[in-house]
């Protein structure tokens, strides 16, 4: 199961993604994909954030400083996509 886990901390680091999503790409069932989702957020590996316009939408983010060498994962590379992710973000919102 570890490495479905990797796998959903290597997507997120390509932006925020809801469990759907996740669902789709991981092609994990639901329940499996929200129970790796409960434990990596127990972990502190990521955040939930509520979509502000439709509230039911929750989306999944990278927690920055989480140690994600436990998962096979180099941290300067987890840090590269966030800070892209970032940078990109700021783009769009000063659009």
């Amino acid at each position: 199961m570890r490495k479905a886990k990797s796998r959903i901390i290597v997507m997120l680091t390509y932006g925020k993604m809801t469990l759907t999503q996740i669902c789709r790409e991981t092609e994990l069932s639901s329940s499996t994909v929200h129970q790796h989702l409960q434990e990596l957020q127990q972990m502190g590996a990521i955040y939930p954030v509520v979509d502000p316009y439709i509230k039911k939408w929750k989306y999944y983010e990278i927690e920055p400083d989480f140690d994600f060498g436990q998962f096979g994962l180099k941290q300067e590379l987890v840090a590269g996509a966030i800070s892209r992710q970032r940078s990109v973000r700021m783009n769009v919102d000063n659009f």
